[in-house]
């Protein structure tokens, strides 16, 4: 006798519900309301259905920023919607904690569901259920356990992750995976990590260099045991029906596709056996309208989107609208000079950095909060640290390794494009002068000038950052070594909209200091 199992999963979702872009109002394919058909499709059609979620569900749209900021004291927006879709166990990840653990706790105690996560513990304490075990009425047994990446003390301000312990995330794995085997009697097993691959899935060579932060390939090679495998973080798209004996699954992020495993077993004496294993992710090109589960939460959309269009300024001078990412990186566009405008008049530093996220458009000369945080997505807050010219050198070096020369044609590197997009790893400095030469196998720096003197190694300055950067995101391992002068908690969206509205009128006069040239040989 065979049965059927669809196991579906999403990732990477950060707050988004609905089939809308932010950036204009105009419908888009995306969020929960995209997926949704698919869910509803599947447990039609399917014998048994899984539904889970791989983490970073409460943070990165301007819905959750808008919830966070002005609505906490109501329930967790997600968490009804979550429930109405019947999710049978959700994953954490590393973004969940950017609200605070009280926040995220709102989210974890509404919902129906478990949260199944075995490698974050609290005061020596497990914070969430290690695995679940599931039956279904024809007696298919399968089990799920998770993981979050371990990296997370690298970005996260110290406040939001007081008292917890992150454990590795392969060895709590590995050890999880061989309890459930010898414990439970299971004809399934499906690992969630919130996390992906430091290495090419095929070949095995290094994507990434080896941080610990992915760790995808190391599990798939030496954890036996997985049936499915369902990552996250890097925001790809990934399917492997059966790799060294696992599945492997990634959709990427905010709703835009969704992960599927279809399972067909054998039932035998002694219990289920895989026949035969398919993955596919499915994107929807058809853009679906919300269904009425959506309608407790349309009065907070209302809210928001009333909210995102005030305008709190207006620009004088200089260009705030992207036309081309690539030019704008490229030539330092006036909105990078902008914001590091804010961060130098708010820290005091010498220096301020900056980076243009993966997909941004800018800002209108009637600027709006829809502005901002569509062009600034993440909760960053500020960090001023004291740096001297050797370091700042070796950062700016790291730095530039971003743009090659190909064709006699100035390109992104691909490590900066594969295995997923990292342009936002590409800062733009102001309060120095320097010129980037840039080749095929290697950019440099060349005239690095601080108020028209070359700086020398032993110079000494004080510079401001993200957090991120600050921790040493993007493998900049140089500026966690170094003397934190000052943090500045408030985030940047507020600080930003704080600053627009002192000045009102924007005047932006971009100091044109950096200028990248090619290699010649």
């Amino acid at each position: 006798m065979k049965t059927t199992l669809r196991i579906l999963g999403t990732s990477d979702l950060h707050g988004y519900l609905f089939s809308h872009s932010y950036a204009n109002n105009t419908k888009a394919n995306l969020g929960i309301s995209n997926v949704l058909p698919i869910i509803q499709k599947s447990r039609e059609v399917f014998d048994n259905v899984l539904l889970l979620d791989n983490g970073d569900t409460i943070q990165g749209s301007p819905l959750t920023y808008f919830h966070n900021k002005y609505k906490n004291d109501k329930k967790h927006f997600m968490c009804d919607l979550m429930n109405e879709i019947q999710f049978d166990a959700v994953n954490i990840g590393n973004h969940e904690f950017n609200y605070g653990i009280d926040y995220l706790q709102s989210y974890t105690d509404n919902l129906n569901c478990p949260v199944v996560c075995c490698n974050i513990n609290k005061n020596g304490q497990k914070l969430y259920k290690d695995y679940i075990v599931k039956q279904y009425d024809n007696g298919l047994r399968l089990a799920v356990t998770g993981a979050v990446t371990h990296y997370i003390p690298h970005w996260e301000q110290s406040k939001n992750i007081e008292s917890m312990d992150f454990e590795d995330a392969f060895e709590s794995l590995k050890r999880k995976v061989k309890e459930i085997r010898e414990k439970e009697t299971i004809d399934f097993l499906v690992v969630m990590y919130h996390g992906g691959f430091e290495k090419d899935i095929d070949t095995g060579q290094d994507d990434e260099t080896n941080t610990g932060e992915n760790q995808g390939y190391r599990m798939l090679t030496e954890i036996e045991g997985i049936d499915l495998l369902l990552t996250g973080h890097q925001h790809r798209t990934i399917a492997y029906s059966d790799k060294r004996g696992t599945s492997i699954l990634q959709p990427t992020c905010n709703g835009i596709e969704i992960a599927a495993l279809d399972v067909e077993f054998v039932q035998k004496d002694n219990g289920f056996v895989i026949n035969k294993k398919q993955a596919q992710i499915i994107r929807p090109t058809i853009i679906y309208e919300e269904t009425s589960m959506f309608n407790g939460i349309a009065p907070l959309e209302s809210d928001l989107q009333e909210w995102l269009d005030i305008p709190i300024g207006n620009l004088k001078t200089g260009n705030l609208l992207i036309d081309d990412l690539h030019q704008a990186r490229l030539n330092k566009h006036d909105i990078v000079q902008f914001i590091n405008d804010v961060q130098l008049e708010i820290s005091g530093a010498d220096i301020s950095l900056n980076a243009l996220a993966n997909s941004v458009t800018g800002f209108n000369n009637n600027i709006t909060y829809r502005d901002i945080i569509s062009t600034y997505i993440y909760p960053n807050t500020l960090s001023v640290l004291k740096i001297d010219g050797k370091t700042l050198k070796k950062a700016l070096h790291q730095n530039v390794q971003y743009l090659a020369l190909k064709d006699d044609s100035i390109v992104v590197r691909d490590k900066y494009i594969y295995p997923k997009p990292q342009h936002y790893n590409y800062d733009m400095y102001d309060g120095i002068s320097y010129d980037i030469i840039v080749g095929e196998e290697e950019s440099s720096i060349e005239n690095l000038s601080f108020k028209g003197h070359l700086i020398q190694d032993e110079d000494t300055f004080s510079i401001v950052m993200n957090n991120y950067r600050a921790s040493g995101g993007g493998e900049f391992a140089m500026f966690p070594a170094v003397e934190v002068l000052a943090e500045i908690q408030t985030d940047m969206v507020e600080i930003i909209a704080d600053y627009i509205m002192k000045y009102k009128v924007i005047d932006v006069v971009n100091a044109k200091n950096i200028t990248v040239k090619k290699q010649h040989n």
